[in-house]
Parts: C-alpha cells; sequence; structure tokens
C-alpha cells in the first residue's frame, strides 16, 4: 500500500507538470519523437544483419556486436552521465512522514529505473538477440547472453546512481577511478590496440556458449551497486545538511546602508563565491582554464584561424568567468532563496547586482589576459577589446536570461567542476549556441573586411550596454513571473 501511494503521488506530479501551462504541447512532441526512436532501435536489432552487410559485406553480425558491446555499454554510461536527470521520485517532501528512510530508498531505485536510458538499449537488444543470438546457441547459451546484456545496462544504471551520490562527499577515489577507465578506454581507441574488443568478444561469447559462471557473476555485480548505491543515499538522507568542516574565513567586510542594496548584494556573491567550495572552485578554474585556453590558442594562433576558433578565443580570454560562474546565478542561493523572497530586496536590484558583477568580470579578465595578447599577437589587441564589449554587453545578458530559468538546487558543500553537474540542464550545454554562432557568422561574413567584422561585434556589446535599463526591467519582470516556480524547484533535492 505504501509504494502505490507514492506512485499516485509520482504520477499525480507527473501529470500537472505536463498540463502546466504549455508543457503538454512538448511532451506530445516528446512523445512522438521517443516512439521514433524505439521504432528505429527495434527495427535495426532485428534487420542488423541486412545493416551490417552494406558497411561490412560477409561480417558476422553476433561477431560483430560481441566485439562493441563494451564499448557501447561505457559510451551510454558517459551518455547517461551528462544528459541523464536521475529519474527517482524526490525523497525530500516524504522525510517528514512517518515513512523508514530505507523504504524511500528503495522506491526511488526502483522508480529511477524507469528511464529511456534503461529501455532504448534493450529495444536494440532483445530483437537482435531474438534473431541473430537465440538460432546459433543453445538455449542456456542464449538465456546468458541476454542475461548479461541486461546486467550490463542495470551496472551502468546504477552506476550512474552512485556516482551521483558520491559526487555530494568524499569521492576523489571513485572518481579518479571511474575517469581512469574512461581515460584508458580512450587511448586503447587511439592507438588502435583494441583491448576492449578483444574482452567483449571475449565476454560475450563465453556467455553465447552458456557460461554461466560470468552472467552470475554480471548479476552479483548489479546487486552490489544496487546495495552499496542505495546505502550511501541512506547515509545522505539521515546526515544532517549543514556542511562539514570549518568555514572559510575571510571577507569580513560589513553590509552597511551607504553602500546601497545592489552593492552589498554583489559584496554578498562575492563572500558566497569565496566562502563555499563549489563556487570557489568555479571561480578558480575559470582563471586556469581561461589563462590555457587563451595561451594555447594564441601560441598556435595559425591553427585558430577560422571564425569559430577566433570567437572562442575572444569570448574565453575576458568572458570565461561569466560563462562558467554565471550559468548557475540564481541556483547559487538555492538552499536560501526563499530568504530573498521574505526580504525588502527588489527584483530589478538583484538583477543588477548579477548583472554587474558578470561585466566587471570581464573588465577583470580583460585585464588579466591583455599581456598575452601584447605579448605574442599584439595584432590581435583590437580583436580583444571588440570582445570585451561583446561580453560586457551581450554575453552577460544571455548568461542572465539562462540563469532566470534554473530551476534545479545546488548543494554549495560538493565538489567542484570534476563529474559535477548538479543544478545543469541540457540548455546550460546548448547555450553556446546563441552565444558564439552570432560572432562567429559575423567573422564568417566580414572575412575579406575583417576590421569591419570587429567594428559590428563591439558595437553589438556597445549597443547591449547602452539599454542597459531595458534588460534590468525586462529580467526583473521575468523574475517576478518565475520566483515562484524557481523557489519550488531550489526546494527539491534530487540524489
Amino acid at each position: 500500500m505504501l509504494y502505490a501511494s507514492l506512485l499516485q503521488h509520482r504520477r499525480k506530479r507527473i501529470l500537472r507538470t505536463v498540463r502546466s501551462k504549455y508543457r503538454w504541447i512538448a511532451a506530445f512532441g516528446l512523445g512522438l519523437l521517443g516512439a521514433y526512436v524505439a521504432f528505429v532501435l527495434a527495427a535495426a536489432g532485428f534487420v542488423f544483419t541486412e545493416i551490417l552487410q552494406n558497411v561490412y559485406p560477409g561480417a558476422d553480425p553476433a561477431a560483430f556486436v560481441n566485439a562493441h558491446l563494451l564499448t557501447v555499454f561505457a559510451g551510454l554510461f558517459l551518455v547517461r552521465f551528462f544528459l541523464q536527470r536521475t529519474l527517482g521520485m524526490p525523497l525530500t517532501p516524504y522525510l517528514h512522514l512517518p515513512i523508514p528512510v530505507a523504504k524511500l530508498v528503495r522506491l526511488f531505485q526502483i522508480d529511477a529505473l524507469l528511464s529511456v536510458h534503461n529501455l532504448f538499449p534493450l529495444l536494440f537488444l532483445v530483437p537482435f538477440w531474438l534473431r541473430h543470438v537465440m538460432p546459433e546457441a543453445s538455449a542456456i547459451g542464449a538465456a546468458a547472453w541476454l542475461t548479461g546484456s541486461i546486467s550490463l545496462v542495470a551496472l551502468s544504471h546504477f552506476g550512474n546512481v552512485l556516482l551521483r551520490i558520491q559526487m555530494s562527499g568524499t569521492s576523489r577515489g571513485f572518481i579518479i577511478a571511474v575517469a581512469s577507465i574512461a581515460v584508458l578506454s580512450l587511448l586503447d581507441q587511439i592507438a588502435g590496440t583494441t583491448l576492449v574488443n578483444q574482452w567483449s568478444s571475449a565476454l560475450f561469447g563465453a556467455l553465447a556458449a552458456g557460461n554461466g559462471i560470468i552472467a552470475a557473476a554480471l548479476g552479483l555485480g548489479v546487486v552490489f551497486l544496487y546495495v552499496h548505491s542505495s546505502r550511501l543515499l541512506w547515509k545522505r538522507l539521515k546526515a544532517s545538511d549543514a556542511p562539514a568542516g570549518k568555514p572559510i574565513m575571510g571577507w569580513n567586510l560589513p553590509f552597511v546602508p551607504e553602500r546601497g542594496p545592489v552593492v552589498n548584494l554583489m559584496l554578498l556573491e562575492l563572500k558566497l563565491m569565496w566562502r563555499n567550495k563549489r563556487p570557489r572552485v568555479f571561480f578558480l578554474s575559470a582563471v586556469i582554464l581561461g589563462v590555457v585556453y587563451v595561451l594555447t590558442m594564441l601560441l598556435y594562433v595559425d591553427r585558430f584561424s577560422d571564425p569559430f576558433s577566433r570567437s572562442v578565443i575572444g569570448i574565453f580570454a575576458s568572458g570565461i568567468f561569466t560563462l562558467n560562474y554565471g550559468q548557475l546565478m540564481f541556483s547559487w542561493e538555492s538552499t536560501y532563496y526563499d530568504g530573498f523572497l521574505a526580504r525588502a530586496h527588489t527584483p530589478r536590484d538583484l538583477v543588477r547586482a548579477k548583472m554587474l558583477l558578470l561585466q566587471f568580470s570581464s573588465v577583470v579578465f580583460f585585464l588579466l589576459s591583455a599581456p598575452l595578447f601584447l605579448v605574442l599577437t599584439p595584432e590581435l589587441l583590437l580583436f580583444h577589446v571588440a570582445f570585451l564589449s561583446y561580453n560586457v554587453g551581450v554575453t552577460s545578458v544571455l548568461i542572465i536570461a539562462l540563469a532566470i530559468s534554473n530551476q534545479k538546487r545546488v548543494d554549495l558543500s560538493r565538489s567542484g567542476m570534476l563529474l559535477n553537474y548538479e543544478g545543469f540542464s541540457l540548455a546550460h550545454f546548448l547555450w553556446f549556441v546563441p552565444t558564439l554562432v552570432p560572432p562567429a557568422l559575423i567573422l564568417y561574413g566580414t572575412a575579406s573586411a575583417p576590421q569591419t567584422g570587429l567594428f559590428v561585434i563591439g558595437g553589438l556589446g556597445l549597443l547591449g550596454t547602452a539599454v542597459y535599463g531595458f534588460w534590468h526591467r525586462l529580467f526583473a519582470r521575468q523574475l517576478v513571473r518565475r520566483k515562484y516556480v524557481m523557489a519550488s524547484g531550489f526546494r527539491r533535492y534530487d540524489p
């Protein structure tokens, strides 16, 4: 009865989300797309022989798939890590109820299995198994092959859950191990040693031959990851929300009314950045990555002469902090965002403080990277100035527009950037399109007159800066419309 009631809550939450405003249109479109992808995968699994013969005539379909399944599952693990939001139901709203945490954890694990990342691989594997494995292998071998394939999908799933839970605490060893495996796999493919393919052939060949020990070992691996991730999740939910360790001191400048609300809010943001682990890592990484990227591209400037690479140089040189830190604006304050709603700060002051902070950061990073341009490529100094104007007047505006759409909670005490995409969504990864593509198109269209292109890019930045009051009013109105949706999202904790 308990599980039925909680699953009913899950169903109602999904239906209410779909019915709100115009989300049903997106849900309908995604449903059609999902049905199309499902049909293509199932058809490809069934007619894989015909597909393979067109590419590799004479190749054995079962042997070919066996040789590549481990690589495919490793790729699926990375894809699900970057794109999959852990779909288990939020547990925080139920913690105050007299329900054992262990039962909530089990429900989360079951609910999280209902993901397209688990369904889509099976839509290919099952038809492929029916036509290409089952007729060739014995009944025991066919069962072992299918069991092993399903176990690898489950290993990928629970490994992803475990990795996300581990990132909330001290998980350096675990993350280093995962990163090392990924790097070694990549080096294996680049070097052409094909060790992974050989291991994959041996593994699935043994399963098709009826080796039940390997199938049982994979099943035990699934059980181990399930139990271990459940235990860590249980400990995470039982633990206090307060970050461990001593707070980092510094930035003890008091908030005084004479500075005005905007300056005090900017000072609050700087204190948050310096005193908390994850935003501090984002700031330091912006400095390090900015120097490394710009220095590398300037040292090999002839190799990065295409318009897109030049746009990357220009935007990163002075706007790396805006792109890096600014994407999670408002999400940084998710743990105390309700306090902002209760205070007398106007939405326009909040927007002005954040936009000014990003614009000032562009000037600071411009000054930090200017010596590199002066020493290595003085002919690109005008280019550097033009993109400073673009970052101040355009990039900061686009990033604030993205930040106001944030509604995912961010734990400030979690680990920094490495493999931590808490708070990010697909929009954050795609936002480079409206940011980088316009200047790249301008540079491409004015290739015969490059200075004209730089004046156009700089002019766009100056225009965006000149109408700063319009942006403040626009984003303040959007913040008013979205503040309760943001607050509702920030209150949720999705492991």
